[in-house]
């Protein structure tokens, strides 16, 4: 297989599916044949491990685990595809530096955003994020997963040494606007593309700077992702209200791995060719949910500020008030 054929193939298998989906020759009885179609799922494990500069706030590691299921949801008018990344069976633990590991809530579970990219994985928008910012479930530092699930590789093995750039939003709503750089080189063996990079992001009141490495494996069949394993390290700089800037190291360590298939989330959404008004439509489950970026309260969730969710609710809101008690946002 040539160094692009799962690119080539995920990118027919799309097209494939827009015109099934578009072209109206439906199961009787059925809204779409998207009825019919199948998510990827991933074996998801993810380690956070955070130290603080700037807040009293002793080491803590994040562990995360569960499944990502992976599926199509829509084409757009500029050739890029909707897919829905959503949550499933996840459990998580915090662990202090000479303590056990304490289990901890996972309001992420069952939560889904999607993704808009094009067929060779560029990221261009993930909604649905915001309501999971913050205390709620920390999903701007799952952040890193939307590049993993959707990498996107040189367009040829000649193209992999030299520096390429990939970027992806983290946007909160009524909040930062974060855009995150990757700036890769690659080493291409077999199916396997091994990378090093610089990260760099800003907006709002973060900074983001670090280094990153990983191996992305192609999938087989249709999955057009077989496994993703990453070792991050970025350090991500806040400045809040009354100029109080707080500091944390994050290293990222995890993998996703490709375990089969599952059905996809039925979608309540209209079915015909995309046009402006298909473009702007939120994405909405058939079981009423749907994608969505409301306004957050940045001073009771402080997005971008990783505390660990064994904390009492005392000093919880001590630390909040330490952090953003100085005014307003």
């Amino acid at each position: 297989m040539g160094a692009r054929g799962p690119w080539a193939r995920v990118s027919a298998c799309a097209a494939l599916a827009a015109v099934t989906l578009l072209g109206g020759c439906l199961p009787k009885g059925a809204l779409s044949r998207r009825d019919e179609a199948l998510a990827d799922r991933y074996s998801l494990a993810l380690d956070v491990a955070v130290r603080t500069e700037g807040l009293d706030l002793p080491p803590f590691v994040w562990h995360v685990e569960g499944a990502v299921d992976w599926s199509f949801t829509r084409a757009f008018r500029d050739g890029s595809l909707g897919h829905l990344a959503r949550f499933h069976g996840l459990s998580a633990t915090t662990t202090r530096e000479g303590g056990p590991a304490v289990a901890t809530p996972t309001p992420l579970d069952g939560a889904f955003v999607e993704l808009r990219s094009f067929a060779d994985g560029q990221l261009l928008a993930v909604t649905g994020a915001s309501p999971w910012a913050g205390n709620p479930g920390h999903a701007e530092v799952l952040d890193v997963l939307w590049p993993a699930l959707s990498p996107h590789l040189p367009s040829a093995r000649a193209d992999a040494s030299a520096p390429f750039v990939t970027s992806w939003p983290t946007w909160v709503g009524g909040g930062p606007k974060v855009r995150t750089r990757l700036e890769a080189r690659y080493a291409p063996a077999g199916e396997t593309w091994a990378y090093t990079a610089t990260l760099a992001g800003t907006g709002g009141y973060v900074t983001i700077a670090g280094q990153a490495t990983g191996t992305v494996e192609l999938g087989e069949g249709d999955a057009r992702l077989g496994a993703h394993t990453f070792d991050w390290t970025r350090t991500v700089t806040t400045v809040w209200a009354g100029g109080r800037q707080i500091v944390q190291t994050q290293h990222l360590t995890g993998s996703l791995r490709h375990v089969g298939t599952v059905p996809a989330p039925l979608l309540d959404m209209p079915v015909g060719a995309p046009d402006a008004a298909s473009d702007a439509r939120a994405l909405y489950l058939r079981d009423g949910r749907h994608a969505e970026d409301p306004p957050v309260d940045l001073t009771a969730t402080l997005p971008f500020l990783l505390l660990p969710d064994d904390l009492p609710a005392d000093v919880r809101a001590r630390l909040g008030a330490e952090v953003a008690g100085t005014g307003s946002m």
